[in-house]
């Protein structure tokens, strides 16, 4: 048995969301063959199983990651250049906004960018084939030299393509 995200058979927000749920999960892998549990983030051990088992711990090199800091009276039109730096030095840039309204910042920065290979992902069209792809395969579509997202793509998501990612915020 494969496990995922086992930390959150140990803790959540609280001690009380699902956790005895979760925990009854953990009250029968013993009568399993085997099992393995997976985990990025650090595990309390408030379960009697996890005292038990031994930890290997794998990690990854980190590439070094460059922040910049952009200061500019008009950022849309800041984010459009950035956009277009990005493409023309060979990376992918990605968006990100928490606004969703083609009539107000996602609109402006669509004017902006007039592009047939950046796209623009919101819950409105959250049923394009294209997000479908990143979602459901992790895979960018090879038209795509960039897009402009809301929380509509966010955490969870694997992206198996090898670019090297502009994030724009």
């Amino acid at each position: 048995m494969y496990i995922d995200e086992s930390h959150n058979y140990t803790s959540s927000t609280s001690k009380k969301f699902r956790l005895d749920d979760l925990r009854s999960i953990l009250d029968i892998l013993p009568e399993s063959k085997s099992f393995t549990m997976l985990t990025g983030t650090h595990l309390y051990n408030f379960h009697p199983t996890f005292e038990q088992l031994p930890i290997i711990e794998v990690k990854a090199i980190k590439q070094k990651a460059n922040h910049y800091f952009v200061d500019s009276v008009d950022t849309h039109k800041a984010t459009a250049q950035l956009v277009v730096n990005s493409i023309e030095n060979g990376r992918f840039p990605i968006v990100l906004m928490n606004n969703k309204k083609f009539d107000g910042k996602l609109g402006d920065i669509k004017s902006l960018i007039d592009r047939e290979d950046f796209e623009y992902f919101n819950s409105d069209n959250k049923n394009s084939t294209d997000l479908a792809e990143i979602i459901q395969k992790g895979k960018i579509p090879d038209r795509l030299k960039g897009f402009c997202t809301t929380t509509v793509l966010k955490e969870g998501n694997n992206i198996n393509n090898k670019f090297d990612f502009d994030f724009i915020i």
